[in-house]
């Protein structure tokens, strides 16, 4: 403390001290750099956090269509089509083909800046179309789309719910790619029926007449370029009736009578022109019963009572196909001596003796 006394030293120390204050401190100095420096480099980095260089975008959906417009298929020269949304300037698209898990696959594009192309199907069914997207950056994202590959697109003129009737002819057509060969087949019953409409033809069109009502299924047999497939339609033919009721009248226009000829008549509704009917009557659960008529086409028959009471008449009804559908009606017959009260007794003697002739009458009541 005694050597701050000295004014001299003071003088001294006061001098040091202003010579700190006012001399600049360059080692503190950022980096070496000018203030107007550091500020430009603040504004770089600022534009660069705020302004990154972006490329988003989106496939959004596949179009497919054969030369026709429609479904593609099979051999034909197909249309791609994607949709794209965003900043998709840049990028490029690659397209493959897929079915069956990989099981069968192509390329159908190399990687390019359009987004369509041209695809010619080599197989039929459920494939799948996958798109590598390819940005400016080299970043890939793929997108799959599933496409629907026929045949042939058969249809069937009427729509594929017919109604029958006898001799009944469908036309049939199948789209198809240029210069394919169709063979038409028709099958029911998991291929106990079947036969061939129509050989091997660049024919795309042909005519069927179908031998009964039912539920098929029409094939057409394609082959193109050294490809094959089969293309299938479910058709119904359909014979919707009903026999609603019996009328059963004697001779004399009343209800049967024992022995007597009598006309049954059925009544029927619905596509009933190529049912055909069978008579047959029972009675007492089937301890009594005979056959009235066999299979036939008319709805009408005769029959003659063997029995007087309550009787079933059984109809069996059986249409194009050969199915059967019974229907059973109640039918009571009478007797026709319905009342018989007395008798007469007539001889041509007044006397009447041994062995002489007598005439008897009954007297009945007779419908």
């Amino acid at each position: 403390m005694h050597f701050f006394r000295s004014k001299a030293v003071r003088v001294a120390f006061f001098f040091f001290y202003f010579c700190l204050a006012v001399t600049p401190c360059f080692g503190l100095s950022e980096a070496g750099l000018s203030p107007s420096q550091i500020e430009d480099s603040t504004r770089a980095d600022d534009l660069s956090a705020t302004s990154p260089v972006s490329e988003d975008y989106s496939v959004d959906g596949l179009s497919a269509k054969a030369s026709d417009g429609g479904s593609p298929l099979l051999g034909d020269r197909c249309s791609l089509g994607l949709t794209a949304s965003g900043n998709s300037g840049s990028v490029r698209y690659k397209f493959v083909w897929e079915q069956g898990g990989w099981s069968r696959w192509g390329t159908i594009r190399q990687l390019g800046p359009e987004a369509s192309c041209d695809w010619v199907p080599e197989v039929a069914g459920d494939v799948n179309i996958l798109v590598d997207a390819v940005d400016s950056a080299g970043n890939v994202r793929t997108w799959r789309f599933p496409v629907r590959v026929d045949a042939c697109r058969l249809s069937v003129s009427g729509g594929d719910t017919l109604e029958w009737s006898g001799g009944m002819k469908v036309d049939i057509s199948a789209a198809a790619a240029p210069g394919a060969k169709i063979k038409f087949l028709w099958e029911r019953g998991s291929w106990s029926k079947w036969g061939v409409i129509q050989a091997a033809s660049e024919s795309a069109a042909c005519t069927w007449t179908p031998p009964s009502s039912g539920s098929y299924t029409l094939y057409a047999d394609v082959t193109v370029g050294g490809l094959t497939s089969t293309s299938r339609l479910p058709v119904r033919i359909s014979e919707d009736y009903s026999v609603d009721g019996l009328s059963a009248k004697a001779s004399d226009g009343g209800s049967p009578l024992l022995g007597d000829r009598c006309s049954l008549g059925l009544t029927a509704s619905g596509n009933s022109g190529s049912v055909r009917y069978k008579f047959v009557w029972e009675q007492g659960g089937w301890s009594r019963w005979g056959t009235i008529r066999q299979l036939g086409p008319e709805a009408s028959c005769d029959w003659v009572p063997e029995v007087a009471g309550d009787v079933n008449i059984l109809v069996d009804a059986v249409d194009s196909a050969g199915n059967v559908r019974t229907w059973r009606f109640p039918v009571r017959v009478e007797r026709n001596l319905s009342n018989f009260t007395s008798i007469d007794l007539k001889s041509d003697s007044s006397n009447l003796c041994v062995g002489d002739t007598l005439s008897i009458t009954p007297r009945i009541t007779i419908r």
